[in-house]
This record gives structure tokens, C-alpha cells and sequence, in this order.
């Protein structure tokens, strides 16, 4: 299930309403509206990131970062062995990955695609 589809049609027609007050000259208006819509993606237990990601598709690895890498291969957990699983879920709580974490994804992703 995409990201967008766990949001309800309600709360979606709300979230864009509330979105288009970004643009408003009234700072105190435009930090309501950023709250009030963080607040609605947060209830979902999503993140801006995952948010926008589900509108963009596929990313090439190279210009991916690994924790929307790793929520894309998440996505399809039959496609990975348990220890894969375990990998993906912990390299999404890091704030960098080494050069080997880096193979190990790629591979991941690439699998995860191939299959989806």
C-alpha cells in the first residue's frame, strides 16, 4: 500500500487545504499550518520524507538516501530473508552507512525492484 493511500480521504483533503496556507504573508499563520500538518502525517506514523517519496517513484541508489532506500525495500518483506529485514530496520536508525552497508543495500534495493 502506497504511503498516500494510508491517509484517509478526509484527512487528505484536510492536509492539502492546510498545505496551501504555507504560502500565507502571516507568520504566525504559516507555523500553525506546518504544525497542524505535521501533526496529521505524524498520526499516520509518517514522516515528510516518506510523504514526498511516495509521490517521486523509484530513485536511482546513487541518488537515493538509504533510509527512503531501505523503507522502499520494507515495502516488500517477502521478498528478504529475516537477517535482511533485521539489516534494513537498523540501517534506517543510522545517520551514515560504511561503503560495505552501501553494497548491502544496493543489492537490496535492486532485488526488491527486480521482484516488485
Amino acid at each position: 500500500m502506497s504511503v498516500v493511500r494510508k491517509i484517509s480521504k478526509e484527512d487528505w483533503r484536510r492536509l492539502t487545504k492546510i498545505c496551501g496556507m504555507f504560502g500565507s504573508s502571516f507568520d504566525g499563520e504559516r507555523a500553525s499550518a506546518a504544525k497542524l500538518a505535521t501533526d496529521i502525517i505524524k498520526s499516520y506514523g509518517l514522516t515528510w520524507e516518506q510523504v514526498f517519496a511516495s509521490f517521486l517513484g523509484p530513485q536511482p541508489i546513487d541518488d537515493i538516501d538509504h533510509v527512503v532506500a531501505a523503507a522502499e525495500c520494507l515495502k516488500m518483506p517477502e521478498c528478504h530473508s529475516e537477517w535482511e529485514l533485521q539489516f534494513l530496520r537498523g540501517i534506517m536508525k543510522r545517520r551514515d552507512l560504511s561503503d560495505k552497508q552501501w553494497d548491502v543495500l544496493e543489492r537490496l534495493l535492486t532485488k526488491t525492484r527486480a521482484m516488485a
